[in-house]
């Protein structure tokens, strides 16, 4: 995905717009699931970035990310996303400002947790060692 967003300028206010949109989907009767998660995903980024940019990359710009979503399918998924969340695709400040937040807080904890876990794990090597 960071390959994804480098290549094609996917801004990080793209991301949670994008996480946005497939939190909306979880209030409708439809299923994420192992096998269509990634074609939401990119889906979804695709509607924020041409709901958010002033000159959104087209359809086609994300197809060689994934090697089995062709863009006759994310046209598909784009309608059906479209559809299921209602065509709301605005982001008011305040939610994009609580999702940033709560981003925002989950990344520290892992980070913390990993970063944590790293000095655990060489502390019981030098224990190991002496």
């Amino acid at each position: 995905m960071k390959t994804m967003a480098r290549k094609t300028d996917v801004e990080d206010i793209v991301s949670i717009i994008a996480f946005v949109y497939v939190n909306r989907l979880q209030t409708t009767d439809f299923v994420i699931s192992k096998d269509n998660w990634k074609a939401v995903w990119l889906t979804s980024v695709d509607i924020a970035q041409k709901t958010w940019k002033e000159k959104p990359l087209r359809t086609r710009d994300f197809e060689p990310f994934f090697t089995n979503v062709k863009v006759a399918n994310l046209r598909f998924w784009e309608y059906i996303i479209l559809k299921l969340i209602n065509y709301q695709v605005r982001v008011e400040p305040k939610l994009y400002a609580q999702y940033y937040y709560s981003l925002k807080q989950a990344f520290d904890i892992l980070l913390i947790n990993s970063e944590n876990r790293k000095w655990s794990e060489s502390m019981h090597v030098m224990s190991v060692k002496s």
